[in-house]
């Protein structure tokens, strides 16, 4: 990428980020929450087929494990209604204002779709690097994400519901700056780790701790296939992170230290 065209990557950025968004929560309108999180959240398996091919990102043998071991972790936990029948997701749906819109296929589509434009985001984050300042990424998310919140106003999709109470304005402030705090941690993140793939699988750990915030706030209580599925997603963010912590240990001369430091004490 030229320097000319870093301006061009961050607006891309904040396009992908504000369309994933979108079609995220609009995917929940339409399938339950377990059938459009255990969608939604294959980004990996698009980051791990597109970084190669957008940015030229190598891919380790470990990183194909880590994506499959996540993958099946997301499904686990989410236990989607047509691969584990309609049982399994009644006591997993936790949002009861599906209002289908469009045919089932189509929304199974649009959600992939989503998880789609959403890897992208991944990509150029790790290609535009520490070239841009993380709080730019983060205005030109916001920017965008706000451009496309107001479309769906102006043309009338669905009726503007205005609180009569402070609480939920409260309630959105807080959710705001939530956001701008993990917008901001995220995409210096991405930075830090110069890992497409490696950003996609840590990424997936969040779901985890929706599953925990659900329990201790939502009365949700985990079950084993929740406890299981969490453990196969932390497990591969961790196989293909460790790795690279430890070499990145070792180059700064911690792990080095240690060993040096433990043999002058023995002679």
């Amino acid at each position: 990428m030229e320097a000319d065209n870093l301006q061009g990557w961050v607006i891309i950025r904040g396009v992908f980020g504000a369309l994933s968004n979108w079609i995220l929560y609009y995917s929940l309108s339409q399938l339950p929450l377990a059938d459009s999180s255990s969608l939604f959240f294959t980004q990996p398996m698009f980051t791990l087929i597109l970084a190669p091919l957008v940015i030229n990102e190598s891919i380790a043998p470990r990183q194909v494990l880590a994506v499959l071991m996540a993958v099946c972790g997301v499904f686990c936990i989410a236990r989607p209604a047509w691969l584990f029948g309609a049982a399994s997701a009644s006591t997993t749906a936790v949002m009861h204002n599906i209002d289908p819109q469009i045919p089932r296929w189509l929304a199974v589509i649009v959600c992939l779709s989503g998880s789609f434009v959403a890897s992208l985001v991944f990509i150029t984050v790790t290609h535009i690097g520490k070239r841009a300042h993380w709080a730019q990424l983060v205005f030109s998310f916001a920017a965008f994400g706000t451009a496309v919140a107001i479309i769906p106003l102006c043309f009338q999709w669905s009726p503007l519901r205005m609180p009569s109470t402070p609480w939920p304005y409260v309630m959105l402030f807080s959710l705001g700056c939530c956001a701008l705090l993990g917008q901001s941690t995220f995409n210096h993140g991405i930075q830090l780790c110069q890992s497409a793939v490696t950003s996609s699988l840590v990424r997936q750990v969040d779901l985890i701790f929706a599953f925990v915030y659900q329990a201790l706030f939502l009365n949700h209580p985990l079950t084993w296939y929740s406890l299981t599925g969490g453990f196969f997603v932390l497990c591969g963010a961790l196989v293909d992170a460790l790795p690279k912590l430890v070499t990145e240990l070792k180059s700064r001369g911690y792990i080095g230290v240690v060993r040096s430091s433990r043999k002058v004490e023995n002679v």
